[in-house]
């Protein structure tokens, strides 16, 4: 058996461990129960392939081994800036990316979500043309099927101020979701009014 060696981010061996040098060809012989097997080497790449081919020594089958790498989700959200605000009395302030940033080296930006564990006392928050997901911390069923994309939401009465919508289509106000489109944040709550509301709601 002749093959090239991982491309990326791998190693491959059989009983012994057999280190391949990157763009060579190397001879390879095993048998009597002996298996192959490809080491990952913890890098970031998500994709990588090697080639085999297959000689009788007379006849040649090649072949490309394509290599999928499942993300781990191992890394933990940081806040990248000092998460503070100075305000005057009675006035309101814009809290941008300038002061509250995240970021995760295994997650991308758009899927790291911020839950309020407490809201203020002497204020409150308030979305200005943006969105909100719909998290399971605040809506979640179940009917003991464990289907969850077969648990429906059908909204009776849209919110006054803004709508609801699917994540990937943005601008089309929905009707109806599943309990599996909020487990996968996939449903979120736009404010699309220019009126000042600090809370809004829909049944």
């Amino acid at each position: 058996m002749v093959w090239d060696r991982p491309q990326r981010t791998g190693t491959c061996c059989g009983c012994h461990h057999v280190k391949l040098e990157p763009h060579c060809t190397h001879l390879v012989r095993w048998g009597g129960g002996m298996r192959l097997m490809y080491i990952h080497d913890d890098s970031d790449s998500l994709a990588d392939a090697f080639a085999i081919q297959l000689s009788d020594g007379k006849h040649k089958v090649s072949k490309t081994i394509s290599v999928e790498v499942i993300p781990v989700n191992d890394e933990k959200p940081v806040l990248s800036k000092k998460g503070e605000i100075e305000v005057n009395i009675g006035e309101a302030q814009i809290i941008s990316s300038a002061v509250l940033s995240a970021e995760d080296k295994d997650t991308l930006r758009e899927q790291i979500y911020y839950l309020f564990e407490r809201v203020p006392e002497n204020g409150h928050l308030q979305l200005k043309g943006d969105r909100g997901h719909l998290m399971t911390e605040v809506l979640h069923a179940v009917d003991g099927t464990e289907k969850p994309e077969e648990l429906l939401y059908v909204i009776t009465s849209p919110p006054q101020y803004g709508q609801i919508e699917y994540v990937h289509y943005p601008g089309v106000p929905i009707t109806s979701f599943s309990q599996m489109d909020v487990a996968s944040h996939m449903v979120c709550y736009v404010h699309n009014s220019k009126a000042a509301a600090p809370r809004d709601m829909f049944k």
